[in-house]
């Protein structure tokens, strides 16, 4: 039945009969005749609620003591016997021992407080003050503004004008019999429970906070603007003055509040000190250790278990007289005072060091592992740092050997975008670098920079599967590793042999702008905007279908759109070549559209066979699939980017952009009498898809 108890039931055996029921504690004893009642529910306490004939009472110890008359159900809090809910205002209290609590017209029960608790609070509901009863209904105080159960033993009563601020009322402490133990004294009282499980009161005098034991005895006076316990099982406490001290729980000193700073590690046996802005050790009890002659600017307790070879007492970074350097535990010198600034890379166990304003590296032992010659130095691994010399940016190795050549506006990894930031443990192949504000990509291992700088946004990211794609934004810029290029130039073949799409050699974008080139530029992309638009719907159509195909199903639907697909696309080179454009580099762009559409030809072509193919067997789809992705869906984006470098070159150059005032600059561009936004850096099917929008 749970809460210890059990309920036994005597049958005839030939009948079934019951003969008897009742409920019994874990000591045996009967403490509850259940066959005289319809129902039965256990309270907490030993207290058993009865119901018989929609009526309700309470047992206890097989003792009847609150009849089976109420209307309502009971509950048990706060050492009240409570028949009916908190908010109903037809409820009725009983004490424990089932006598009925009456109270005059226009006072209710606000709080039993506690199970232990021989009194109560009770509001007056005209003047809306409290006052505290016995459970029996005496009356002890009245004209109370609060009442407040201060953990187990004690409760705060609270009297004055009004609890609007603290200097309006005061308050005093009774115990759970409705004693006065501590008179109006103080303005609050709060609880703190310590580790070894005994209470400490915090008290308040208006604005100043001091404690009290268990048995109320002062053990720090109130006199300070804040006080806490800590997990020393100490108290820390603060003055007004914003000087910080600390007591023990018994009210012994053992820092005076004296200090600016008291500060100390778990792991590690001292604290810190600051007097004004010198810094001194102490013991946790109390003693010092170091004179206070260290700068409060440059303190950092170190604590590293590698560290401890070479520190075995302990680690702590201090400035002295200007310069830095390291002290043990005991104030000893361990690192001599020789440099201007020292940060510990704990990664990597070494040091950041500064002198002659320049930055290196040194080991624990102070050995020099790279000789400070920058202005800025960061370990982005362990053989890879990242460098600054005279507001250039670079890196090196652990050797001090140039990796990417100091000569950019800032250098980041691509693994994590931290210039001069936190290192990682693995070597970073990419970073993307600056260069007179525009952004770029360095590759270290083929030690050159495999991407110009050429884009105004640093939104470059990596993606590696078997091999590595670089995306600027959504679209993918470069595909590293040998065989992806090789792929990539395997489907310029293929558009050569079955198209009729030769590749074309890449030329610069001009500034000039030529009328006959405007006119060129305006025709093609115009075209675009009309055929990109049903492509883009004959393409969601597909994609639609694609979702709902299932193996085994009927793959004739899918293979008409796959041939609508392609054929719309194949269409496009007569139609482009229906526009004979003349500029030079307008008519690169086409090219390279070409090239871009007859690679999504392949890819379309080669999807239909991979749906037909699955239609009659489900082996190796995942790997198909992937394979399908790689050899002919990548090298397409790629070709898709290429094209849109081209775009967004000769976009910039014959629109007229406006700078905006969150954002980047932006045009409209007049297509079938409507304007579509267009911005700066917008590739040409974002501009298509802002028809849609």
């Amino acid at each position: 039945m749970g809460k210890g108890y059990v309920e036994l039931i005597e049958r005839d055996l030939k009948t079934d009969e019951v003969i008897s029921r009742v409920v019994v504690n874990q000591r045996g004893e009967i403490v509850l005749d259940a066959e005289l009642y319809d129902q039965y529910s256990l309270l907490d306490e030993g207290y058993i609620q009865v119901q018989k004939d929609q009526k309700y009472g309470i047992v206890k110890n097989n003792r009847e003591i609150i009849p089976v008359i109420s209307e309502n159900e009971f509950s048990l809090d706060g050492g009240l016997l409570i028949a009916g809910r908190w908010k109903s205002e037809e409820r009725q209290f009983y004490s424990l021992d089932g006598k009925l609590i009456v109270l005059p017209k226009g006072y209710q029960v606000v709080d039993g407080l506690s199970k232990d608790s021989q009194v109560m609070s009770v509001i007056n509901d005209k003047n809306k003050q409290y006052s505290i009863w016995t459970k029996s209904g005496k009356k002890l105080f009245d004209h109370l503004l609060k009442v407040k159960f201060i953990e187990d033993q004690y409760i705060q009563i609270s009297k004055g004008k009004n609890l609007s601020s603290f200097e309006n009322y005061e308050s005093a402490l009774i115990d759970l019999n409705g004693n006065i133990v501590l008179d109006y004294k103080y303005t609050e009282f709060d609880a703190i429970k310590t580790q070894n499980h005994s209470t400490l009161i915090e008290t308040r005098l208006i604005d100043n906070l001091g404690m009290l034991n268990s048995d109320l005895k002062e053990l720090i006076p109130a006199k300070f603007q804040s006080i806490s316990y800590n997990s020393y099982d100490e108290i820390n406490v603060t003055t007004f003055d914003n000087l910080h001290g600390i007591y023990s729980v018994a009210g012994k000193v053992i820092f005076e509040p004296i200090y600016k700073d008291l500060y100390d590690d778990y792991f590690a046996p001292i604290m810190i000190a600051t007097k004004g802005e010198k810094i001194a050790l102490f013991s946790l009890t109390g003693k010092p250790i170091t004179d206070f002659t260290y700068e409060s600017n440059k303190i950092k307790m170190l604590n590293n278990d590698k560290l401890k070879e070479f520190f075995p007492n302990g680690a702590i970074i201090a400035k002295q007289d200007g310069m830095v350097g390291i002290i043990d535990y005991a104030g000893q010198a361990v690192l001599p005072f020789e440099y201007q600034d020292l940060d510990f890379v704990e990664q990597y166990q070494v040091f950041r060091f500064k002198q002659k304003d320049k930055w290196g590296i040194i080991a624990p032992t102070g050995e020099v592992i790279i000789a400070a010659q920058y202005d800025d130095l960061a370990m982005h691994n362990t053989n890879q740092y990242l460098v600054r010399i005279d507001k250039k940016s670079g890196m090196i190795n652990l050797k001090g050997e140039i990796i990417i050549p100091i000569d950019y506006g800032r250098v980041y990894s691509l693994n994590n975008g931290d210039y001069l930031g936190e290192s990682e443990k693995g070597e970073s192949r990419f970073f993307s670098v600056k260069k007179n504000e525009l952004w770029g990509v360095w590759d270290v291992v083929e030690n050159k920079q495999i991407i110009s700088s050429i884009f105004p946004s640093e939104n470059f990211r990596i993606e590696q599967n078997d091999f590595t794609n670089i995306y600027h934004d959504r679209n993918i810029i470069v595909n590293r590793d040998g065989h992806d290029s090789v792929i990539y130039a395997q489907r310029q073949h293929d558009n050569q042999e079955q198209y009729g799409i030769v590749p074309t050699e890449p030329i610069a974008i001009s500034e000039n702008i030529l009328a006959s080139g405007k006119k060129d530029y305006k025709k093609l992309v115009n075209y675009f905007y009309q055929v990109e638009s049903t492509n883009l719907q004959k393409s969601a159509q597909l994609k639609n279908k694609l979702t709902e195909f299932y193996l085994g199903d009927d793959t004739s639907p899918l293979i008409v759109l796959f041939d609508d697909y392609i054929d719309h696309l194949k269409r496009m080179k007569n139609e482009i070549e229906d526009l004979k454009i003349t500029d030079p580099e307008v008519k690169y762009l086409a090219d390279q559209f070409l090239a871009y559409n007859f690679m999504r030809v392949q890819y379309q072509e080669e999807y239909k066979k991979f749906v037909i193919e699955a239609s009659n067997s489900d082996e190796n789809l995942g790997t198909r699939l992937i394979s399908l992705e790689k050899n002919y869906k990548s090298p397409t984006d790629t070709a898709e980017w290429e094209m849109n470098k081209t775009y967004i070159l000769l976009k910039q150059k014959y629109n007229n952009f406006y700078q905006a005032n969150i954002g980047q600059p932006y045009t409209y561009y007049h297509y079938d009498g409507q304007n579509y936004m267009q911005y700066y850096t917008t590739w040409l099917f974002e501009d298509i898809r802002s028809m849609w929008y």
